[in-house]
């Protein structure tokens, strides 16, 4: 490894719009990981899996495919930080709009599993 790939690294790191939608990101991520997975674990019967505002609660399924939300969120963090990453140098805006793309879709997934919860305890 080079001293520019590490330069580039710790800048890349060290900006703090970056270090902080990156951590917010993760730690929305891993409390939905905790709310889905404490509120459906080990379940026999079929749990709600999608919530529509129109018409409720329209697909059911085992449990653990509820994990598959905090799941894909993750990747979807991973994917948005390696591709921030590769384009932070050329086009900073660019890397900031990601992060925050990234925030703003781990909201969607923390109200969506937080409407299922809520519709299944009514």
């Amino acid at each position: 490894m080079d001293n520019y790939t590490t330069n580039n690294k710790k800048k890349y790191f060290s900006d703090i719009y970056i270090l902080v939608g990156l951590i917010v990101a993760l730690v929305i991520d891993a409390l939905l990981w905790w709310l889905l997975y404490s509120n459906f674990n080990n379940q026999t019967e079929f749990v709600p899996l999608h919530y529509n505002i129109y018409f409720g609660i329209d697909l059911y399924g085992p449990w653990y495919q509820i994990l598959l939300m905090p799941l894909s969120g993750f990747v979807f963090i991973l994917i948005n930080a390696v591709v921030s990453y590769m384009v932070y140098q050329r086009a900073r805006l660019i890397s900031y709009i990601l992060i925050a793309s990234l925030v703003l879709c781990e909201i969607v997934f923390l109200a969506s599993g937080w409407l299922i919860i809520n519709q299944l305890l009514v």
